[in-house]
Order: structure tokens, then sequence, then C-alpha cells
């Protein structure tokens, strides 16, 4: 027979690589400013390293990297149109008082004019989807947290008469 010792097959090892990458600094306010930092990366212009820039920012301010991931994924094609829109108008009005207008057939040749106020309302329109997407991961972690602190309740004496 082989006495070679069985090696843990590539489930078990992402697996455990999962239930370490969830435990990471995984109390609930450190889960709710990983979110919310990867929710503010994930609003900016960054588009495609939304996610690496979000691991960043999470091992600068030592937050779990894992949970600032899944925040930045805010940036997907269905939504992010919307926070780009949201992102410009709202910069814009500030600066000049009034709304910008573009359509989708002009967008791109109004590009290199409106990368200024879609940088300037990263400051704004970020912050306010990390602060919900945050607060609800913050909640949603703090549900867990209690969950797993309330204590099973015991089983019912069995009887050993029976009739």
């Amino acid at each position: 027979m082989n006495d070679r010792p069985v090696k843990p097959g590539l489930r078990e090892k992402w697996r455990t690589l999962w239930q370490i990458a969830k435990m990471e600094r995984a109390a609930p306010h450190q889960v709710g400013l990983a979110v919310f930092l990867g929710t503010f990366v994930g609003t900016s212009p960054l588009l495609g390293f939304h996610g690496w820039a979000a691991i960043a920012a999470a091992s600068v301010f030592k937050l779990n990297r894992l949970y600032a991931w899944i925040g930045s994924r805010i940036s997907n094609f269905l939504v992010l149109p919307f926070i780009v829109y949201a992102e410009i108008q709202s910069a814009h009005v500030l600066r000049t008082g009034h709304t910008v207008a573009f359509d989708r057939a002009h967008a791109l040749d109004q590009a290199p004019h409106l990368l200024l106020d879609w940088c300037l309302g990263t400051l704004i329109v970020g912050p306010l989807l990390g602060a919900v997407a945050g607060g609800v991961a913050y909640l949603i972690a703090k549900k867990r947290l209690a969950k797993l602190d309330t204590p099973a309740e015991p089983h019912p004496p069995i009887s050993e008469s029976r009739v």
C-alpha cells in the first residue's frame, strides 16, 4: 500500500483560502469600512482596475481585501453608466451651476471635456454610495456575528422509559 499522506485537493485549498480571506480583519466595522472603500474605488475613473485598486487600498488601510474587492464590483456594466452620469452631472452643477447636455452618440467626443467632472464627481458620488454599501455590509456582518454568538438551544431530554 501507499504510505504517503494524502495531499488536499485543489478544492480544499481554495476553500481554506476562501475562509482565510473572509476572516481577515472581519469585525463588523472593518467589513463596513472595507466595503465603503471598495465601493468608493469602484466609482472612480479607473476602468478595468477597480478590483486591483480596491485590494491595494485595503492593504494600505489594513482592511479586509476580499470585502473591498466585493465593494468595487459596483462598477459592473449595468450600473457604471448611471454612476458616471451622476458623477459628471453633480460635479458640473457644482462647478458651473447648470447641468451638462450630452448623449450617447457624442459622449466619446465630449470625453476630454467631461473627464474633470467625472474625477470631481467621484468625490461626491463615491462616498455616498460607499456609505450606503458599507452600512448595509456592517449590518449584515453584525447580524451574522450575533447569530454565531447565540448559543444553540439545548435539546429536550429524551425519556428513557417506553410505555
